[in-house]
C-alpha cells in the first residue's frame, strides 16, 4: 500500500536518536575518508534535492524506497562484513562500487535517470542518518 511505502521512506528520511548518532562528517572522519568531505557533503545534498523534487510522485516515492532499502541491505550484507573483518579502505570501497553497480544494473533503464554518482549520494545520505558506518561497530568489538 502507498502508506506502507511512504511508512518506509520516512523511516529512510528521519533520524533515529539512538544507535549510532554520528553523523556524515563524523562518519568520515573515523574511517580516515576526510578526504571525500566536500564530495560527500555535495552528493548527500544532490540526493536530497532528488528526494524533494519527486516528493509529490507517488512512483518515485516507491522508487526511492525501494532503492534505499536495496542499498542498505547490500551494504549490510557485502560491505558491513569486510569493515567487521578490518578490511582495509580499498578494498571496503571496491565492495561499495560492486554494491552500486549491481543496484545500478537493477535499475535498467530507469525513468529517473539515475547515475551510480546519484546512489553513491544516496548512500551518504544513508550514512547521514545513522543507517550505515565505514568504521568497525564498537559495540561489537570483543573485549569492550
Amino acid at each position: 500500500s502507498n502508506n506502507a511505502f511512504s511508512q518506509k521512506l520516512m523511516h529512510y528520511l528521519s533520524v533515529p536518536t539512538d544507535g549510532d548518532v554520528r553523523g556524515l562528517e563524523a562518519k568520515l572522519k573515523d574511517s580516515g575518508r576526510m578526504d571525500m568531505l566536500q564530495f560527500a557533503l555535495r552528493e548527500k545534498e544532490a540526493a536530497v534535492k532528488l528526494l524533494m523534487k519527486y516528493q509529490s510522485s507517488r512512483s518515485a516515492q516507491r522508487v526511492f524506497t525501494i532503492l534505499l532499502d536495496e542499498l542498505h541491505t547490500i551494504y549490510m550484507l557485502t560491505v558491513t562484513p569486510v569493515i567487521e573483518d578490518g578490511g582495509g579502505r580499498a578494498e571496503v570501497d571496491a565492495k561499495i562500487s560492486d554494491a552500486l553497480q549491481a543496484i545500478k544494473s537493477m535499475l535498467g533503464e530507469n525513468f529517473l535517470e539515475f547515475t551510480v554518482k546519484d546512489l553513491l549520494g544516496l548512500l551518504f545520505f544513508l550514512a547521514g542518518n545513522c543507517h550505515i558506518r565505514w568504521d568497525k561497530d564498537a559495540d561489537l568489538s570483543p573485549g569492550v
